[in-house]
């Protein structure tokens, strides 16, 4: 559901409302010596989120409201709702979770390998893989700086402007960074095999004999891998099924 700033979200009934109130009124009614007391009180009922148009309302009453109306501080989507009528709250109780998806943050997975390449600014172009019409242009605003010890992987993330409300919270989608690189060696994905120490590639050698060589990774370009060393142009490399050459060997 969508909401606008100054809607009202909810009425509550609090005593330590109710006594602030009446501190405040009485206080007003003491020109000189209840200045300050008023200014007291006021400040804390502004603190609890009590709006402007609220307090108008009470000096305007010049009795003590039973309820007071809280309002959407800003335009947003109800993502979670767990106010109802005459349920007991505490003040560590999430009534409404607000979400501004004008713009939306997404998520992006890099590879270690990629990680120096991607700078903050970089234009990012997303698709849907279920809507291949829509595409969206953001840019990197931050990227993470720790690496995922299990995948090797370090994240991004990319602002968008979600003018059209189509993006939600949850949502996969696909990424692409167009980067200029040089000239340089590249191997098939499959080729390489990562033990978790070493990468390595098989590289065939007599006529019937392929022996592992450890090679230097560099960024990832779609299905393939440059290769920074360890390999020369011309090098017959296996292309695929090498986790089960390396246990055959």
């Amino acid at each position: 559901m969508s909401i606008r700033k100054g809607d009202p979200l909810y009425e509550l009934y609090a005593p330590d409302l109710i006594s602030t109130q009446e501190e405040y009124l009485t206080a007003l009614t003491h020109v000189t010596s209840g200045a300050e007391a008023a200014a007291a009180a006021l400040m804390r009922l502004r603190l609890w989120g009590v709006s402007e148009s609220e307090l108008r309302r009470l000096r305007a009453a010049k009795s003590v409201l039973q309820t007071v109306t809280f309002f959407a501080p800003v335009d947003g989507v109800v993502i979670r709702k767990s106010a109802v009528q005459g349920a007991y709250v505490t003040p560590q109780a999430e009534l409404y979770y607000l979400a501004d998806l004008s713009t939306v943050w997404l998520l992006v997975t890099l590879y270690e390998a990629d990680v120096s390449l991607i700078n903050v600014g970089d234009s990012v172009t997303v698709s849907l893989p279920y809507d291949p019409a829509r595409h969206y242009v953001g840019e990197i605003s931050y990227i993470y700086p720790e690496i995922d010890t299990q995948t090797r992987t370090a994240k991004a993330r990319v602002e968008i402007v979600n003018s059209d409300g189509f993006l939600r919270p949850g949502m996969f989608a696909n990424a692409e960074i167009e980067k200029a690189l040089p000239e340089t060696l590249v191997v098939s994905a499959d080729a390489v095999l990562d033990t978790g120490q070493r990468k390595l590639v098989f590289i065939k050698g007599g006529e019937n004999e392929l022996f592992p060589q450890e090679v230097e990774l560099g960024p990832r370009v779609g299905d393939k891998i440059t290769i920074l060393s360890g390999l020369k142009e011309g090098d017959d490399v296996v292309m695929g099924a090498t986790f089960l050459i390396d246990a055959e060997s």
